[in-house]
């Protein structure tokens, strides 16, 4: 049955021909330009007239002078009057709002507009208060600027015989610190503070003793030189501001398939090993005993040296972790360092580039900006927040993963060699 005329079923399915050729249509616009600036007739008046209607009222007049509209007298204005005076004329003498002062009302207001008593007896006592504090600022300021704090001792007393009668004195501490902001979330990611900083006294407990001898494959020399080379071996390098920030970074432990499990939150200068070995201890801390546990780090070998120089972990743990460098980071370091800790001549680790990290922290790009004036508290807050997202996100397309790395990794790659 033939389709009835007039239908989309009776039309052609494709056309005969090159059909017709589009072009762009001509804008009506000079192409030639030019940089000479164009003076709308009669701002200079209205400016005029803001001012004047300004200063009248900061002047207290009820009713603001209305000044005569002047133009400057130049050539081009008035070249410009000449051809538009009426458009000009009008613009200028548009009608204002209304700016009478409304009558005061009879009411009485219904909150206070007039400080009480008590707030002028603290404003008193500020104003009195005040300056008596300058000369003290001025004078902590020259003593303690630039120079270690001193260690405040528990009792301060000038009494030899102690036999003197105690005397307590309210003390208004003007010299804040930044401190912390108001407690509202317990982020489900990060680690404590108390948990990283118990494992960083112990290090420093630890390193007090001579070194252990253990085997090691690579010479220390050589672990010396990546030590050298790599920020993140360097405790001590600051990388941020610490005068303008109490946070300056992340630790982020991740597994394999990429997805975030813990955070570290960095409180001082440089990439200390007290971060990591937090991590690694918390980690094995909810693994069977029996799990072995291959850790790709920057400067894997050199953590590696120190966990086997000094009793920082246990031995269970010593004996079911091995440490590798990340793939894209192994060319820097050693070729004797290479030889044992890149990820590609290990057996057992596969494709596993160990650079995760540097994917994952793609998807924290968006939270630097608004997190640079934000508190301690909103910025764990965030993070934690969005570090949940992006593991249920990652953790529903493994099966995504899966066939993209097969495809993409051990197929392609097969196929290469």
């Amino acid at each position: 049955m033939a389709p009835h005329a007039g239908t989309r079923a009776a039309q052609p399915g494709t056309s005969s021909g090159l059909g017709m050729h589009f072009s762009s249509p001509r804008k009506l616009r000079d192409k030639q330009k030019t940089q000479v600036l164009v003076e709308v007739p009669g701002q200079e008046a209205k400016q005029r007239q803001l001012l004047a209607k300004m200063a009248s009222l900061l002047a207290g007049s009820a009713k603001p002078k209305e000044t005569s509209p002047v133009l400057a007298e130049t050539e081009a204005d008035t070249a410009v009057l000449e051809e538009n005076a009426n458009e000009a004329w009008e613009d200028i003498l548009e009608p204002h709002d209304n700016c009478s002062p409304q009558p005061a009302s009879q009411s009485t207001p219904s909150r206070r507009t007039q400080p009480d008593l008590t707030s002028t007896r603290l404003y008193d006592g500020w104003k009195t208060l005040i300056p008596t504090l300058v000369e003290t600022q001025l004078d902590y300021t020259a003593r303690t600027l630039g120079a270690p704090l001193e260690r405040t001792p528990k009792v301060l007393s000038l009494c030899s015989s102690h036999t003197c009668a105690q005397k307590r004195t309210p003390i208004t501490c003007l010299f804040f610190d930044s401190g912390d902001s108001p407690h509202f979330y317990d982020p489900s990611y990060f680690l404590l503070k108390v948990q990283v900083d118990a494992i960083g006294h112990h290090i420093s407990r630890s390193h007090k003793s001579p070194p252990k001898l253990h085997i090691s494959h690579v010479p220390n020399e050589a672990i010396d030189l990546c030590e050298n080379s790599y920020e993140a071996a360097d405790g001590k390098k600051q990388k941020a501001a610490m005068d303008s920030f109490n946070d300056t970074g992340l630790m982020v432990l991740i597994c394999r398939h990429d997805i975030p499990l813990f955070f570290a939150n960095i409180d001082n200068p440089g990439e200390q090993q007290k971060y990591s070995v937090a991590l690694i201890n918390h980690l094995f801390s909810l693994l069977p005993r029996s799990a072995t546990v291959i850790t790709l780090y920057d400067v894997g070998c050199v953590l590696s040296r120190s966990l086997n120089q000094y009793d920082i972990l246990p031995n269970s743990i010593l004996q079911h972790l091995r440490f590798a460098t990340t793939a894209m980071h192994a060319y820097g370091h050693e070729w004797a360092c290479q030889l044992v800790y890149n990820p590609w001549m290990i057996i057992g680790l596969g494709l596993s580039d160990g650079e995760g990290m540097e994917r994952l922290w793609s998807r924290f790009v968006r939270l630097i900006g608004i997190q640079r004036s934000s508190s301690r508290q909103r910025r764990l807050w965030l993070i934690d927040r969005h570090a949940r997202a992006i593991g249920l996100e990652m953790r529903a397309d493994l099966g995504e993963w899966i066939r993209r790395r097969l495809r993409r990794g051990v197929e392609d790659q097969g196929t290469d060699a």
